[in-house]
């Protein structure tokens, strides 16, 4: 990069920085019209640690939404980068639904709505916490995914729904097998809107970054419905739990790092330039073992999330998911597999002596999150291997 070409990443990043000293007020969500886009160019955004294996995962009916939330024994994943000014780190993901087809979205493209959206929250790491976070101006940010009707749901919408009924209740929660956040959102490092806005709760207004991923992810009516059958704090269904854009003060709407300008100016989103739902692809070479989990893409993520066709063709229930709790036993009886290699061999070496307490932990966790099979105390080495198999060896794409 040229002393010239890095000035002016430097002066698009300032413009986008004064938009927010002069609209952080203004309140959000807003319409996102197509005519009041400004582009510019920053560094890249990245997305660091969202391949990496939570300890725990939870799923929660607030009574207001469905929210999902994780903890990780190492560092927590996090964005960097982009117009971005410090490191903010992973807090939460929650849902927004409309009791119809066309609503639901708290965000509007030129008017109008889509069935869902999805929230991910981030607060600035040197503030430590979200808590502490929301007093700073520049403490929150999220990323928002608009959904749009499909007849296939994408894999990690699909994931949550299947898990919905057991907090059907207001203020229950659930355990969830831990999965990477990069098998339920889909990572994007340019070609995204962002704009300031102030995000307003009972008690006050915060000043809030919000950036939107131009591709769309899916929902079926079917995953959809379950979401409308959760209750809310008043023991009613919760239909219709998101709020309109209600600012008629014009914003200003940042198009960053736009890989086509041609296209760049005509849509504000790219419904049309996605491939089928859960089938987008994360490049990379992709080599697995215990120790070192790598990101997953979407067909990896289907067979995690639905057990689709058995090794001997019979077609199985999709909608029926493995917990945590049966995938494998509380108590691992000595057994560790320490290598799966997904693309030439399906191979699996047991061991039969006592495992370290972390061992133990990171084998329970490898394979509660990723290995949509039975294990239990029981299994055999020949029954471990043969059904491993299936899972891997039609993996190359």
């Amino acid at each position: 990069m040229t002393p010239e070409d890095r000035k002016d990443l430097e002066e698009d990043t300032a413009l986008f920085h004064d938009a927010g000293d002069k609209e952080g007020h203004l309140l959000l969500p807003i319409d996102l019209n197509i005519n009041f886009i400004k582009m510019i160019h920053v560094d890249n955004l990245q997305w660091i640690n969202f391949e990496i294996i939570p300890d725990k995962m939870k799923l929660m009916n607030t009574g207001g939404t469905a929210l999902l939330s994780a903890k990780w024994e190492t560092q927590r994943p996090y964005l960097s980068w982009g117009p971005l000014e410090g490191n903010y780190v992973f807090s939460q993901v929650h849902f927004h639904w409309g009791s119809n087809e066309q609503e639901g979205s708290e965000h509007t493209i030129n008017g109008e709505g889509f069935p869902m959206e999805i929230h991910t929250v981030f607060y600035k790491a040197r503030y430590i916490s979200q808590q502490a976070a929301l007093k700073k101006a520049d403490g929150i940010l999220q990323v928002v995914y608009m959904v749009q009707l499909d007849g296939k749901s994408s894999a990690g919408i699909q994931w949550v729904a299947s898990h919905l009924p057991t907090v059907a209740q207001p203020a229950t929660s659930t355990s969830l097998p831990p999965t990477p956040l990069s098998a339920l959102l889909l990572p994007f490092s340019q070609d995204f809107l962002a704009y300031w806005g102030s995000l307003a709760t009972k008690r006050c207004q915060h000043k809030t970054l919000t950036i939107i991923s131009r591709h769309v992810l899916t929902v079926c009516v079917q995953d959809l419905n379950m979401f409308r059958t959760l209750l809310n704090s008043k023991y009613e269904p919760m239909d219709m739990n998101f709020q309109r854009p209600t600012s008629p003060v014009r914003r200003t709407l940042f198009l960053i790092n736009p890989t086509s300008s041609d296209h760049a100016t005509k849509t504000v989103l790219h419904t049309d330039f996605l491939p089928a739902p859960a089938e987008h692809v994360f490049h990379q070479n992709i080599t697995v073992n215990y120790t070192q989990i790598p990101e997953l893409n979407h067909f990896q993520a289907q067979k995690i999330f639905s057990i689709g066709d058995g090794a001997d063709g019979m077609k199985k229930e999709p909608r029926k998911l493995l917990s945590s709790t049966n995938i494998i036993s509380d108590i691992i009886p000595r057994t560790l597999v320490k290598d799966v290699c997904m693309h030439e061999a399906s191979y699996v070496e047991t061991i039969n002596t006592p495992l370290k307490s972390k061992e133990l932990k990171k084998t329970k966790n490898y394979l509660t999150s990723r290995l949509p099979v039975l294990v239990s105390g029981k299994v055999q080495r020949a029954n471990l291997v043969s059904s491993l198999k299936p899972l891997f060896s039609d993996n190359k794409s």
